[in-house]
């Protein structure tokens, strides 16, 4: 959140490890109410978890194809060819 102003009473949302050390005795989380100066360095440093998606090819007609995440969500913008398509799914799956 680098270069973000955030107002008195404002709600946001961030993980620990997004905020400056010297701003977290001021924060306080909304889900336990303990301020974030009370949390220890692991609890800060621990990026969540993050759900892993299987993605597959969804022919549109034409040649021309979408990329489809495990909850049948498109994930490209516009109609890719079945190349391109292949190649963004190696890129969201890390290969």
């Amino acid at each position: 959140m680098p270069g973000r102003m955030i107002k008195p009473n404002q709600k946001f949302w961030a993980y620990p490890y997004e905020l400056p050390a010297g701003a977290r005795d001021v924060i306080i989380s909304l889900d336990d109410g303990v301020p974030l100066a009370k949390l220890t360095e692991a609890e800060v440093e621990t990026p969540p978890e993050v759900e892993s998606h299987d993605y597959k090819l969804d022919h549109r007609g034409g040649g021309w194809y979408n990329v489809l995440d495990s909850n049948e969500k498109v994930v490209n913008e516009n109609a890719l060819k079945k190349e391109e398509a292949e190649e963004l799914i190696g890129q969201l799956e890390g290969e």
